[in-house]
């Protein structure tokens, strides 16, 4: 009885542990605000601070990755965290995006769809935006 008691005390544990991490992506995940596809310069996104680009840095959208869920979302921030030269990255699974800013003198977009590519995804559309 008593192991039945504490096995059951840690599925709780870990099933909560699961929702909050899950809820933390959810919260801090960005996403655009108004406009329906980024296919502007002018992408709105929830960031608190405005997109201002240090000299040597390129914004670029990458579309059509084949994500659906929060996973996906995790899945595509662990490729761009590999990527040397990646400063920052807004991620919308739920719209199939992401808009990568980047130091151009470490990378490039083509560089940045191999690890896309190689994290499990694809891209179907790039466009640089600054």
């Amino acid at each position: 009885m008593k192991m039945s008691l504490r096995l059951s005390i840690a599925l709780i544990a870990v099933v909560s542990l699961l929702v909050a991490v899950a809820l933390a992506f959810a919260i801090t995940g960005l996403r655009p605000t108004s406009a329906e596809s980024p296919d502007s310069a002018a992408v709105q996104t929830t960031e608190t601070v405005p997109v201002k680009l240090e000299p040597g840095e390129k914004r670029t959208l990458f579309s059509e990755l084949g994500m659906s869920c929060i996973s996906c979302r995790a899945a595509v921030a662990s490729a761009l965290d590999k990527v040397k030269g990646v400063k920052t990255y807004s991620i919308d699974s739920e719209k199939d995006w992401v808009i990568v800013t980047y130091k151009k003198a470490e990378t490039s977009p083509k560089a940045i769809k191999k690890a896309i590519i190689n994290g499990g995804y694809k891209v179907g559309g790039i466009k640089e935006l600054d």
